[in-house]
Parts: structure tokens; sequence; C-alpha cells
């Protein structure tokens, strides 16, 4: 969830989802030639309106309500019962969402492969040791020409100007203006990819890394996160929905 500059409402960006042909935003969709908001949503254009104007606000301290232009987001009200639309807030009617904090914004992640190495910009080693305080990465969204662009750096507090950079088959911490700090994405299959899924992250044998047409080869990789909540509370948290009438 981020806000842009001089906005009040919010646009929601998929956190490392590749994009699909649709877009990495949030979107209220249009109708009747787009001059018209209709009750749809999916994923769309980071450009659009739609997906500039989404505001939430919580109704317990686990749950929160969102909505759109006084359009709450509600579910089971088509066709399908987990399908997600928009009506008015004034029914007292809403999705109830389950707010789930986790560690990205306040620790950082790390980028693992299948044998526990940790990802370090340029190659994988040892997750433990010297230089092991700069293995923790986040993510950020730039906005460039109305589009989301996501980016990976460098959690340490010394050295959050470096992002994850890559050129072709070179991959290497750089500055996180370079033009290739940006588009990063990690699929469900494990590939950690960039240039619209089209170069994927790999491992050489002797541990550096390189990017290579995600069709000839990836290192499988997925994403650690440190936890601000026992597995116990949060399974409480989503057994307890809120009364949303």
């Amino acid at each position: 969830m981020t806000k842009r500059v001089g906005k009040k409402t919010y646009s929601l960006v998929s956190l490392l989802n590749p994009p699909d042909q649709k877009g990495i935003c949030l979107e209220r969709k249009t109708s009747f030639l787009g001059m018209l908001y209709s009750d749809r949503v999916s994923m769309g254009n980071c450009k659009s309106e739609g997906s500039k104007s989404w505001m939430f606000e919580f109704v317990d301290k686990t749950h929160v309500k969102l909505s759109s232009m006084d359009q709450c987001l509600v579910r089971g009200k088509k066709e399908l019962k987990n399908s997600v639309s928009l009506q008015s807030c004034q029914s007292g009617e809403f999705a109830s969402l389950v707010y789930h904090p986790t560690a990205v914004h306040e620790n950082g992640f790390y980028v693992k492969a299948a044998d526990g190495a940790c990802f370090d910009g340029s190659k994988f080693r040892s997750c433990e040791g010297a230089g092991a305080n700069k293995l923790l990465w986040g993510v950020g969204v730039r906005y460039s020409g109305g589009q989301a662009n996501r980016y990976l750096f460098n959690f340490n507090i010394h050295d959050r100007n470096s992002c994850i950079v890559a050129h072709g088959s070179l991959v290497e911490k750089g500055a996180c203006s370079d033009r290739g700090a940006v588009s990063w994405s990690l699929e469900h299959g494990g590939r950690l990819s960039t240039a619209n899924s089209q170069l994927c992250l790999a491992r050489r044998n002797d541990d550096t890394a390189l990017m290579m047409k995600c069709r000839d080869g990836y290192e499988f990789v997925h994403v650690e996160v440190p936890s601000i909540y026992t597995n116990e509370q949060l399974t409480q948290m989503a057994k307890k929905p809120v009364s949303c009438y």
C-alpha cells in the first residue's frame, strides 16, 4: 500500500508477484467508454484513477475495511462465492479483511535458495558470519510516468541506497537510481525475475549469480520474512472475523 505525492488516498501495489497483462495495481474498473465507474475490481494499470483512490480503515485491531469513493469492497455478490466487487458503503456491508503485518517494512527479508544460502546482490553465501547484516532486503515502489516500478534495496541502515541491479547477464549491488534496479518480481515457482519476467536470477557452480533467459534456467529462491507474530497469534487472528453489518 503506497501513497503518491499530493494524494490522500492509496494505491495497492502487488508486492512481488510478476505483472500480468492487466497490471500490478488493484483498480476500480470503469464502464461506458471509461466515463463511469462500475462495481468491478481487478488488477490494472497503476496510471488509472481507479488505482489511486483506495481508502482503508480499521474496524478493530486486526481487521480493515477497504473502499473507493464511498464504495466498499464486498465478497460473494456475483456468481462466485469468492468473487469481490464494490457496493455503497451506506449499506453497512463490507468484506472484513485481516490486516496481516509482517516484518517486511521493519526488518526486511532474506532471498534464500533451496539449500539455505542467502543472495547478497551478486552471489549466494552463508546467511551467517561477517557481512550477514547486509543480507536483508526491502521492496520499494517508484512511480515513473504513473506506472509503479518495484525495486529491491538493501535493508542495512548504512547501505539503503544500494539496490539489486541487473544489466544483461550481470547482476550486482548498485545505485537504486540505476535503470536496472527496477521491475523486479518473484514468481510463485521461485523465480526472481526482471525485464517483464524474461530474465531470471541464476547461480553458477561457484555460487556467483547471473541473469539468464528464464526458459534456459533459474535458481529457485524464496523470501524469508522475520515474523512479528507467532504462528498461534496469526491463527487466532484469522479465526476471529468481525461483524460486517
